[in-house]
């Protein structure tokens, strides 16, 4: 061991300094270690101050709204690219505020399938229908556009699909041009999105329920008035009309010259008139992501809110004055074609016999929701459906349609 006082080097195991005499302990290890929180705690206060940095960053509220303006407008082109897939939307309604509890007995048993697609390049859309009372199977309809006609199927009630022309109807894919779609899209994202400021929008907390379960949000509330919505639309306008990209695409969409679409888009604005309030409130969770929930609308005695529970899962409320209608959506989809139905035996409206109307007629007393139905309707209205299609059959046979 080394000697402090005069370098000597000591034996290991010497107390005091053999050529000094020197205390080898009280010299020695004089130097102590580096205390570790003179290191942690710099860094965590550095790692502090960023998180919040970004916290701060993140949750701005004009941050906030750009970003939901622009992952709408993802949304929209993203859908465009899916042409021709079957999207179904199931929906279980709840009305009340009504005053009339018989009827909102009635309307709440009911339950929705709605379903559509649209492909432009084979000249085909589907939109379906089908209907339940009180969990059981009644209406089912499909209206199919193919080779410009339109067939109506109507399931468990007539055989032959009903037949129109529509020759009138133009699926336009010369002129349509999905590029110059999405650029008008984006071009709007970019406008609102610059037009959008600080003083537009408030942040607040509000429980919600998302999924069942009730929940604190952030609120990031959004404001139109008299005194600033026309500021913010003429903004858009401007931004609008600069773009020359934006001009080109509408004109092209639209089959138009770029002047004539300057003029329409000029005018439109012109017309969009605003006098009253209107709020748009979006509903963020989480501390970094901020995870979009849902939205809401609101005007004077108007408010529709959407929920997001999960993908493709989301409940909405609509409300106006004391009326309230609450319904759940679940949105599925099915690969191109698959809802295509064959039109073999289509019939035009002239050509179905009474006999065939009579049969659809008797047909609607064997649906399954048939007999929960008329006993409500009934018991509400004092209206027996039964009665009423026997003297529909009735003036069948007496020829009163002016069918054979």
């Amino acid at each position: 061991m080394k000697c402090s006082n005069c370098n000597y080097e000591n034996d290991k195991a010497a107390k005091v300094c053999k050529k000094c005499g020197t205390d080898l302990k009280e010299k020695s290890n004089t130097k102590k270690g580096v205390n570790p929180l003179v290191i942690i705690i710099p860094v965590v206060a550095v790692l502090v101050l960023i998180l919040v940095g970004v916290m701060l960053m993140i949750s701005n509220p004009v941050k906030v709204y750009k970003n939901a303006v622009t992952k709408l407008g993802n949304g929209i082109n993203n859908k465009a690219d899916e042409e021709g897939k079957y999207y179904t939307a199931k929906i279980k309604p709840t009305i009340s505020g009504t005053g009339q509890k018989e009827i909102e007995k009635l309307v709440n048993k009911v339950s929705i399938e709605v379903g559509g697609s649209y492909n432009s390049k084979d000249k085909e859309m589907v939109v379906g229908l089908n209907t339940k009372y009180n969990d059981k199977k009644f209406l089912n309809a499909t209206v199919q556009f193919q080779e410009n006609k339109l067939y109506l199927f109507l399931d468990d009630i007539i055989k032959s699909p009903i037949k129109m022309d529509m020759d009138q109807v133009d699926f336009d894919t010369e002129n349509a041009d999905s590029k110059a779609a999405k650029a008008i899209v984006n071009s709007y994202v970019k406008a609102i999105n610059a037009s959008i400021k600080d003083e537009y929008i408030t942040k607040s907390t509000e429980k919600i329920t998302v999924n069942k379960k009730e929940q604190d949000v952030k609120v990031y509330k959004l404001t139109l008035n008299k005194d600033n919505y026309n500021e913010f639309k003429d903004s858009v306008e401007k931004k609008l009309l600069d773009d020359k990209e934006f001009i080109k695409a509408y004109a092209k969409v639209n089959d138009i010259k770029e002047n004539k679409a300057k003029e329409e888009i000029k005018e439109s604005f012109k017309n969009a008139k605003y006098d009253e309030t209107i709020s748009v409130k979006l509903y963020v969770n989480g501390m970094f992501n901020n995870k979009y929930v849902g939205y809401a609308v609101e005007e004077k005695d108007a408010i529709v809110k959407v929920i997001v529970n999960k993908e493709n899962n989301y409940d909405i409320t609509v409300k106006y004055q004391k009326v309230t209608v609450n319904a759940n959506v679940e949105v599925t989809e099915s690969s191109k074609g698959s809802n295509i139905k064959g039109t073999g035996g289509a019939k035009e409206v002239t050509e179905i016999s009474a006999t065939e109307i009579t049969e659809a007629l008797d047909n609607i007393k064997k649906l399954d929701a048939y007999s929960d139905l008329n006993s409500d309707i009934k018991s509400i209205y004092k209206v027996d459906l039964g009665s009423l299609i026997d003297y529909l059959k009735m003036s069948l046979s007496y020829g009163y349609m002016g069918l054979d």
